[in-house]
């Protein structure tokens, strides 16, 4: 558990893909802008920025790169399934990786999955993509995820 709030300074560690790289804040009075450049995530940003700002625009060029992948990682299981969703959505969600609705046909991808390995996105591809045809965790699904992963 974080005992202390993310501040967007240099010296913290942030996430990419399950990789860690050493935060180093630049200050320009020109637009914002996140490089990782080996082991360092370079984020360059205003002076005035406060950290909220600074985590807003991580988020997100992290939403980017969460999306990207998705649309990669999507197609191919869908594909190897059979099963398609309607649409798809990358949002905050502080207890699920991921859902799926029945109602809508849309799977909801947690925005913190970008921090992961993407091992771990395309785990949860799969699984959402399991509930179109199991809503919930039953024999069905089991058997279904017992068929993909094997």
């Amino acid at each position: 558990m974080r005992h202390s709030e993310r501040e967007f300074v240099s010296g913290e560690t942030i996430y990419v893909w399950g990789k860690p790289y050493d935060l180093q804040v630049e200050y320009s009075g020109q637009a914002d802008n996140f490089l990782l450049d080996g082991e360092k995530a370079i984020l360059t940003v205003h002076k005035e920025s406060t950290a909220k700002q600074r985590e807003n625009y991580v988020n997100e060029v992290l939403r980017k790169y969460l999306k990207d992948e998705i649309n990669r990682l999507l197609p191919v299981w869908e594909q190897k399934t059979g099963l398609q969703c309607k649409r798809w959505v990358v949002k905050y969600m502080k207890t699920r990786w991921g859902t799926y609705s029945g109602t809508t046909g849309t799977v909801s991808f947690n925005l913190q999955l970008a921090r992961k390995p993407v091992e771990c996105l395309e785990y949860i591809v799969v699984h959402e993509l399991g509930h179109i045809m199991h809503h919930n965790h039953g024999k069905g699904f089991i058997a279904y995820n017992g068929y993909i992963s094997a």
